[in-house]
């Protein structure tokens, strides 16, 4: 195998993890995390006081999704937009955020559980009592 060949694991991986992706897609939607970032990279204490989330949580999230490209995380721990998390900003030109409150809706409502198995959902990054730590 050459240097640039992905291993077989990682795609895969990647597909297996895909439900986990579309569920944080979803949460920051509905949270307006891409607006919040329109001016600018800030900082997760900052987002989460603005959304009325729980800091840890949301950074999870964000770093998340971070590692599938839709914001990059700074050394000083602030999250900034990617051109792709930009398209989740409210009224931006071909916004997908009408999508990502659709397509995970469903999936939002089949397991709502918010157990250590479970992935993101809105109620757990707003500080819900569930069972993770």
């Amino acid at each position: 195998m050459s240097s640039q060949e992905i291993p077989p694991p990682f795609p895969l991986f990647g597909m297996i993890t895909g439900y986990h992706v579309s569920r944080a897609i979803h949460v920051v939607a509905k949270l307006g995390i891409a607006d919040h970032l329109s001016e600018g990279p800030r900082h997760v204490d900052d987002l989460a006081k603005a959304t009325g989330t729980h800091a840890r949580s949301l950074k999870r999230v964000l770093r998340l999704l971070a590692s599938v490209g839709l914001f990059t995380e700074e050394t000083d721990g602030r999250f900034a937009l990617t051109p792709v998390g930009a398209c989740l900003r409210a009224g931006a030109p071909g916004s997908m955020r009408p999508a990502a409150y659709c397509s995970a809706a469903k999936a939002l409502k089949v397991n709502s559980r918010h157990d250590c198995n479970s992935p993101p959902s809105l109620t757990f990054v707003t500080g819900c009592q569930g069972t993770r730590p």
